[in-house]
């Protein structure tokens, strides 16, 4: 049996394991299984602080940074980004959006129905206005460079009402950030 064939809570706890006993290959000739499941996870720890890189922001009376994780559809959950090139483009509309409103975002991963993007919010910006900023900027542009587009949303509405705002802390940052970059994997679409 090959992995493809495995059903896609198997496929990815194989695929976690391999991840792990690569990582720990130095260590894989141990002695004993408490000295492994050591150096398991001792992989795992190094690997899971990789993707942090903290610039604190220095405000009249603290020193801090948030990050939100933000989540979106498209309307009626319509893949729109199914093509390679519908992805980039819609990547590169809401980084312009991002920038316009001094929104820096950190991670993003677009699918072919919905996004997930990690960023940080300018002090005094709730995540509500983020929204209405990164979708209707975004989908301005959007259609702006795809105009056949407006031949499925007619009204101009790309994205759906609402979406998902959470706040990261400092703790959850890395298994956040692994979650949005392997979100095919989660969505079994690799």
């Amino acid at each position: 049996m090959r992995v493809e064939e495995l059903p896609c809570f198997l496929r990815k706890v194989f695929l976690t394991f391999l991840i792990m006993k690569e990582r720990a290959s130095k260590f894989w000739h141990a002695q004993s299984p408490i000295d492994l499941a050591l150096a398991v996870f001792v992989a795992w720890r190094q690997r899971k602080m990789e993707y942090v890189n903290l610039e604190l922001s220095h405000y009249n009376h603290k020193i801090g940074i948030n990050f939100w994780h933000l989540t979106w559809q498209t309307k009626y959950r319509y893949m729109m980004f199914a093509k390679f090139e519908y992805k980039n483009l819609c990547e590169a509309s809401i980084r312009k959006a991002a920038f316009r409103h001094d929104i820096k975002v950190h991670v993003i991963n677009v699918q072919p129905e919905h996004v997930h993007t990690l960023v940080t919010l300018p002090k005094g910006m709730t995540d509500e206005i983020a929204f209405h900023r990164l979708k209707g900027g975004s989908a301005n542009s959007f259609f702006k460079h795809h105009p056949k587009a407006r031949l499925r949303y007619p009204q101009g509405h790309l994205w759906s009402r609402g979406g998902t705002a959470v706040t990261v802390a400092y703790n959850q940052l890395s298994d956040t950030l692994r979650y949005i970059v392997n979100q095919d994997k989660h969505s079994c679409l690799a």
